[in-house]
């Protein structure tokens, strides 16, 4: 997965490799697809990504409370900055 930021929009390139089709016969060839999408959305949804993982981490024990503070505080100051440019 690659994300191009390009003015408003964002380019994403998505390269797999390894499929199965609906009777389960494997293949190791590789598949390129790209979209245009918003940068605005890009940004909320990795930035909900990241809370919510920073989140299950603290709620397994995997890292401490203060941890993810740390990792998130500035994630979660991004995202009220987009909100306030959007008013």
């Amino acid at each position: 997965l690659e994300l191009v930021p390009l003015g408003n929009k964002v380019n994403c390139n998505l390269l797999y490799f390894g499929y199965s089709d609906s009777n389960k016969n494997f293949s190791l060839d590789s598949s390129y697809k790209q979209f245009q999408l918003d940068r605005k959305e890009v940004l909320e949804t990795l930035t909900d990504f990241c809370i919510k993982i920073a989140d299950m981490a603290t709620e397994t024990g995997y890292i401490t409370r203060q941890e993810r503070d740390d990792f998130i505080s500035p994630v979660e100051i991004h995202k009220i900055s987009l909100l306030n440019l959007e008013n």
